[in-house]
């Protein structure tokens, strides 16, 4: 390890500080795709490091479930997915137009990632929760019963003075 990496992970990055220290402490596969969510770019976000072309390599580094959860977070087509997710508890894939319909484990770690990236850059930037925070208070809202209960109460603290949350 070099100088300069080691120097990088003296400090935890927001999402695994986030994933450390809300709800899912010890919860390997959620630490390991908040370090990795956008490998493959986001709809939010379009720059990706590997192609879909090679998902096995991110495999090989950080297992199969883990690259699985980190191609739904990519895949979401936010859109067509986040305002119906509470009550259809689908994702739609931006790249291959399927409705995904995770079953209660990985759709849990797909939501809480979902919102611990969302409240990081409202947290981190505040135009970003001027702009976007009641929104994103009022959808994470809907959401409530599928992520874990500490990381939507976190949602609530970063995001509750935007006046969207009760």
């Amino acid at each position: 390890m070099t100088s300069t990496t080691q120097a990088a992970r003296c400090w935890p990055t927001w999402s695994e500080w986030r994933t450390g220290f809300t709800g899912i402490p010890g919860d390997e596969v959620a630490r390991l795709a908040a370090l990795s969510h956008a490998v493959y770019g986001t709809d939010g976000f379009d720059t990706s490091l590997l192609g879909l072309d090679e998902r096995s390599t991110l495999g090989a580094i950080v297992g199969p479930e883990v690259e699985q959860l980190v191609y739904l977070y990519a895949a979401c087509d936010r859109q067509q997915t986040w305002a119906a997710l509470g009550e259809t508890k689908a994702v739609h894939d931006r790249w291959t137009g399927e409705v995904i319909r995770p079953d209660a484990g990985p759709l849990r770690r797909f939501v809480d990632l979902s919102i611990v990236n969302e409240v990081g850059v409202c947290e981190q930037s505040p135009e970003m929760r001027a702009k976007f925070g009641s929104a994103l208070a009022k959808r994470f809202r809907t959401w409530r019963g599928l992520g874990s209960e500490a990381v939507l109460r976190d949602a609530e603290d970063v995001l509750g003075g935007t006046g969207a949350l009760p």
